[in-house]
């Protein structure tokens, strides 16, 4: 999926960062056929596949209630982080060199299981969810 890329807040940042203040940090948001980088950052690819993933799935779901589970529902903003992740994780992995592949699972698997997404697994699960289809 093609998104463009524009540099401001997204419809939903105060609600976003009510639920996980986010103020002033460098965090891009889906919103459906665009991307939000509100703090202009630069998005490498893995990042676009990721948010890519979003993208879709809000559109398939619908922009609005897609955001309003993802707000209101642990269980489906894990899964939906999870699949985004994967995929940023898969892309990451085809063009990186092999022993870079381990320490960015980790990576991810951290940002996963971190305080942005409200903790929802422990580090050990988010990788082990990550690493399933």
């Amino acid at each position: 999926m093609k998104q463009i890329v524009v540099v401001e807040k997204p419809p939903v940042y105060d609600r976003c960062d009510a639920a996980f203040n986010i103020k002033g940090k460098p965090v891009l948001f889906s919103y459906g056929d665009k991307i939000y980088n509100p703090c202009g950052v630069d998005i490498p690819r893995e990042l676009l596949a990721h948010e890519a993933v979003h993208g879709e799935r809000q559109l398939e779901l619908g922009v609005e209630d897609w955001w309003d589970n993802y707000l209101a529902d642990a269980d489906f903003r894990f899964e939906e982080e999870r699949v985004a992740h994967r995929a940023e994780w898969l892309v990451y992995s085809k063009w990186c060199r092999l022993e870079q592949r381990g320490p960015y699972l980790e990576a991810v698997a951290k940002r996963l299981s971190g305080e942005l997404y409200g903790n929802m697994a422990t580090l050990d699960e988010a990788r082990s969810a990550l690493l399933r289809p």
